[in-house]
């Protein structure tokens, strides 16, 4: 398994601002959108079938989050590399970091983990596979959206400005697209593009969430 991989991260494109080939933004056909999580950047490795939970910093987190460890655990494997994010989803739909005590939790929502990438899987190194590959192979994995603290992140198709706009319109963080037919790349790669609403700062009347963006939450939908 690959040790100390860097996360991918995604090249910002302010939504409102960013529209055409010259900006980099997603031009037809080849991309799928996620919803950006506003929550914590964790990679769950499963080694020898014990599971770490690794923070950006390369700190290990299992520790505040016993029962998402767990809930890995509980998938029976010997050896994989997840990547995500985990955060409080809210009621209403919508994320936030995990709070700081785990019995605030219950009050505001649920503290999950949204897994968007599958990186290894039982011996087989998954990085250089296209997306829609890595994508299929973790839902087979995880299974349908659903309920508990493990949870397959969706994601939506179609034209990226009308995705963006909808997205915004609900106060989202942002819309993550990616395009389906690329490898996994540490760091900032062309691959991932975020565009920005701000909805983690402002919007304080959410509309209701669609049941394609709940179901890109983790949501039964």
């Amino acid at each position: 398994m690959p040790q100390k991989v860097r996360p991918q991260v995604p090249k910002r494109l302010p939504a409102g601002k960013a529209k055409g080939k010259a900006s980099g933004a997603p031009d037809g056909e080849g991309w799928l959108h996620e919803i950006q999580i506003d929550g914590r950047r964790i990679m769950a490795r499963v080694e020898d079938g014990r599971v770490r939970l690794v923070d950006e910093k390369g700190k290990d987190v299992e520790g505040r989050f016993e029962h998402i460890a767990a809930a890995i655990a509980g998938l029976g494997l010997e050896s994989a590399l997840l990547d995500g994010e985990v955060a409080l989803l809210r009621r209403d739909g919508t994320t936030a970091p995990p709070p700081s005590s785990a019995r605030a939790a219950p009050r505001q929502g649920e503290v999950v983990y949204l897994v968007f990438d599958l990186l290894y899987l039982e011996g087989r190194d998954l990085m250089e596979s296209p997306l829609a590959a890595r994508k299929q192979a973790l839902r087979r994995l995880l299974g349908a959206p659903g309920a508990g603290p493990l949870r397959y992140a969706d994601h939506v198709e179609g034209a990226w400005e009308e995705v963006v706009e909808k997205g915004c319109r609900l106060a989202l963080k942002g819309i993550v697209s990616k395009r389906i037919d690329a490898p996994y790349v540490p760091g900032r790669g062309p691959g991932w593009v975020v565009a920005s609403c701000g909805g983690a700062r402002h919007g304080k009347v959410r509309q209701k969430i669609t049941p394609a963006m709940q179901r890109a939450l983790g949501h039964r939908g």
